[in-house]
């Protein structure tokens, strides 16, 4: 079964506190998730979410995040690796969703070697009026392969009449020596980089 996660979450007008991880050898993440929240009816933004370690894996599903569902801001999210591996379908996110107004946060990793594959992302999305955050990557080697993205997208869909325009994209930078995209089961470039605006 999925690991309980490691919460911080907000439903007031306080923001959530942040969340500070650092291990000298290696971190990881089997179904799990480490995340932070604002909820829909909170004022307070989500708290920052930093982690420092030798070695990073996610794979099954799981998920490092900062999250708004209301006015106040998603945190943001700060990852320093000597190397990490994204897999299966996992997550590196802070996303505004399609109820929130406040905005996504930052997502900023710096690593040695970087690998996001089999449907993974490293994502700072808005899906409601609030803006994309952007995304920083330094790196030395960054590779994405196997429908693996790096997005920060305006992705409102009008759920409801009248639409409303989506918040702005984000920005995406990435600085490194080597980057790699490949789709081994030449699945129509599924494996991209993206900032995008969707919807209204």
């Amino acid at each position: 079964g999925r690991a309980p996660p490691v919460p911080s979450a907000t439903e007031g007008t306080g923001a959530a506190g942040a969340i500070d991880l650092d291990f000298s050898e290696g971190l990881t993440l089997t179904r799990s998730s480490i995340r932070s929240s604002s909820d829909d009816a909170s004022i307070g933004g989500a708290g920052t979410v930093m982690i420092r370690t030798g070695m990073l894996q996610l794979r099954d599903e799981s998920s490092i995040s900062t999250s708004t569902r209301g006015p106040g801001d998603a945190g943001q999210v700060f990852i320093e690796v000597a190397e990490a591996d994204l897999n299966g379908d996992s997550r590196i996110e802070s996303v505004s969703t399609e109820t929130a107004s406040g905005d996504a946060g930052m997502v900023r990793i710096s690593a040695g070697r970087l690998g996001v594959t089999g449907g993974s992302a490293i994502r700072s999305d808005t899906s409601g009026t609030g803006a994309g955050g952007g995304i920083l990557i330094q790196a030395i080697d960054v590779e994405l392969s196997d429908n693996a993205r790096i997005s920060s997208d305006s992705l409102a869909m009008c759920p409801s009449e009248p639409c409303t325009r989506g918040g702005a994209a984000g920005g995406i930078a990435i600085l490194a020596d080597r980057l790699s995209l490949t789709d081994p089961n030449g699945s129509d470039a599924l494996t991209a980089i993206t900032s995008d605006t969707r919807g209204a």
